[in-house]
């Protein structure tokens, strides 16, 4: 009796373990993804949903055709509000903290109260929520524009620049794909 039960206690603790592995492999959701933009400053907001409470709070700018900025926030979700400041290296300040309120519709991105002159990293404002299909068109504009952009750049370069620079726009269009490749991951990340 005492070796069928040690046999069974031996079969049974990794038994267990693969289970609970299996559970919270299987049964952890994917984070869960919100998309925001504000079409007058050609923003782009992102909510990550880290934990039960944790929230990513992902800033990019549309500046010029081709350019982007980008701005990283980490917080606390409670109720319809996200309070949030600025990911940063470990021992250095984090700086102004900030609130995003809002729902499902738009979100609002203010200084928390009881700041002494925060530093603002132009991600205030109101942000609408956006749909798949509405940010894949946003970024093919973009695609749009870099990619005019650079053929006038290429075409004024095969006249301006000099003999020894001339190889560079015929290595620059060969590269282009593969850049664009990597830019349109950062852009738009289907979902």
């Amino acid at each position: 009796m005492a070796t069928m039960n040690s046999r069974l206690q031996s079969f049974l603790i990794p038994v267990v373990a693969l289970f609970l592995f299996a559970t919270c492999v299987w049964g952890a959701e994917p984070p869960k993804l919100t998309y925001f933009y504000d079409e007058e400053g050609m923003r782009y907001l992102t909510l990550r949903q880290t934990s039960a409470t944790g929230v990513e709070v992902i800033t990019r700018w549309a500046s010029e055709p081709g350019s982007t900025g980008v701005w990283t926030g980490q917080g606390i979700r409670k109720d319809n509000a996200v309070s949030f400041a600025a990911v940063v290296d470990e021992g250095q300040d984090r700086g102004s903290y900030f609130i995003a309120r809002g729902g499902e519709s738009k979100m609002e991105i203010l200084f928390k109260p009881g700041q002494k002159m925060p530093q603002d990293p132009g991600i205030l404002g109101i942000y609408r929520r956006v749909s798949d299909e509405k940010r894949l068109q946003l970024a093919r504009k973009e695609y749009q524009a870099a990619d005019e952009r650079l053929t006038m750049a290429l075409k004024e370069a095969a006249h301006a620049w000099t003999g020894a620079d001339k190889t560079v726009p015929a290595d620059w269009k060969a590269r282009w794909p593969a850049l664009l490749g990597r830019w349109m991951k950062i852009a738009y990340q289907p979902p």
